[in-house]
């Protein structure tokens, strides 16, 4: 009757320019022109889910059913990558790029709903739906999904000095699953298995060397002749392309040596590993490291240390390495505290800690 047209369901790829022409027997032809312009107000649905978990994407169909000749779209990044599809009643999903996606899609061919199973931070993006009806209508769906990282439970380990600890992943390894091993705030690679192949590495300053033993089957790793230079944080990444990235993190912290003292008697503080010739060998204490005895090549020094607390009470053998404090009474307690041992040797670097305590009558 008035020839108007209308567009519903606008979204931004209707702008554009509109032309009409009229073909009049008596007028002849007439021409007119709109000018359609959007706001960029495409709705866009927030999805923040928790890794791991899974999401569903639904349309906003009002309740009705996808029908059999209806092709229903998803899509996923900029660039519109097409991750599932439903296509004459049959429903198909893909892994996408870098396989991303694989054995995570299910696709409701009733309703068009899209789940992502066992979630992960490489999911996180902008997710596009087009169903095209048979009636020749497209209707468009925007999803914005944010994945929140799980904050996991640090597994925390206490050993004794020169024993061994096993930390495991509790998690079973596929065969093409990619293991990284790292240490400290640094995330130093200390250990990894690819393809089924496993390489330990000393670390840095060689703290690790000839300490580490990866279970190529279960991915444990163990640290053996422990000491508290390995003392810190241990992060686990597990790579694989059916679950996607896995994390755990263990923290591992080495018991100190005590030594309780009958007042005026001595007490020596033992190295216990074998010392080289070359090897030199500091002795410190309190947590201002004040240097109060060395040996370098063949030479030992003794110093007084801090208020001179250690004059004439200090002994080093050079042959062992061990440190004797005499004459320790409560009338200098400066000479209790905490002790540390460090040997630098070609094998890499020995730290070692000690707790001197007096006995109370």
């Amino acid at each position: 009757m008035t020839g108007s047209l209308t567009i519903t369901n606008i979204s931004t790829e209707h702008t554009g320019l509109y032309k009409l022409q009229i073909s009049s027997s008596s007028r002849g032809i007439l021409y007119k022109k709109f000018k359609v312009s959007t706001e960029l107000t495409d709705k866009v649905e927030n999805k923040v889910v928790n890794e791991r978990d899974s999401v569903t994407l639904n349309p906003d169909t009002k309740n009705t059913e996808i029908q059999e000749d209806d092709l229903v779209l998803w899509m996923f990044g900029y660039n519109n990558n097409v991750i599932a599809q439903i296509r004459g009643g049959t429903e198909q999903t893909y892994d996408g790029d870098r396989k991303r996606f694989k054995d995570r899609l299910k696709l409701d061919k009733t309703t068009g709903s899209l789940t992502i199973t066992n979630i992960s931070t490489e999911h996180t993006g902008f997710y596009k739906l087009q169903i095209i009806s048979s009636s020749g209508g497209i209707l468009y769906n925007n999803f914005s999904v944010l994945i929140q990282p799980v904050t996991n439970k640090v597994e925390e380990k206490s050993v004794n000095e020169r024993d061994s600890v096993t930390l495991n992943p509790h998690t079973e390894i596929q065969r093409d699953d990619q293991i990284q091993w790292m240490f400290g705030d640094e995330n130093d690679l200390i250990a990894q298995i690819s393809g089924g192949t496993g390489e330990t590495r000393d670390g840095d300053k060689k703290r690790f060397k000839d300490r580490l033993k990866l279970n190529n089957t279960t991915g444990s790793l163990t640290i053996t002749n422990i000491s508290s230079e390995h003392t810190g944080l241990y992060k686990l990444k597990i790579i694989s392309s059916s679950r996607g990235i896995l994390y755990k993190e263990f923290k591992v912290s080495v018991q100190l040596e005590e030594k309780l003292v009958d007042e005026g008697k001595s007490v020596t503080l033992n190295p216990d590993t074998e010392i080289k010739g070359d090897d030199q060998i500091l002795w410190m204490f309190g947590d201002e490291d004040d240097l109060i005895a060395q040996i370098r090549g063949e030479t030992v020094k003794i110093y007084d240390g801090a208020k001179k607390r250690f004059k004439d009470r200090l002994k080093l053998d050079k042959t062992t390495g061990s440190l004797t404090i005499t004459n320790i009474s409560t009338e200098h307690t400066g000479l209790t505290g905490l002790y540390k041992l460090q040997i630098i040797s070609s094998r890499g670097i020995l730290y070692k800690k000690f707790w001197v305590f007096i006995k109370c009558k």
